[in-house]
């Protein structure tokens, strides 16, 4: 399964990734059985997933709206040097990190 991640801000773009999706992924040597796009909304706690199968890919993607995460979703408030650093920092770590401590370390950058 691939999927793509977009903020409601963006929601205009995810046909677009449902139709790389289509033509991309589920073709060629990838033949990805599954894929989506997930659009999180900045606002509320809830966000939408709209799903696409290889083996209906002629068919519109089945979409699963207003799913409560419970909590908002916190802004993304540093730059892009900080987040480099991150992303730095998680290509390091992963291989000996259990998912909590990951968690915790994506998660301090939002708690500013």
């Amino acid at each position: 399964m691939v999927i793509e991640v977009k903020r409601e801000k963006y929601r205009k773009k995810a046909p677009l990734d449902l139709k790389q999706i289509h033509d991309r992924w589920f073709e060629g040597h990838l033949q990805y059985r599954y894929g989506g796009v997930v659009i999180l909304d900045d606002a509320k706690p809830c966000f939408e997933v709209q799903v696409l199968s290889r083996e209906e890919k002629n068919m519109p993607p089945i979409i699963l709206s207003n799913i409560d995460t419970g909590i908002a979703l916190p802004p993304h408030n540093f730059d892009r040097n900080t987040e480099r650093k991150l992303v730095d920092e998680l290509l390091e770590s992963t291989p000996t990190m259990d998912v909590t401590e990951l968690d915790r370390l994506v998660w301090k950058h939002y708690d500013k």
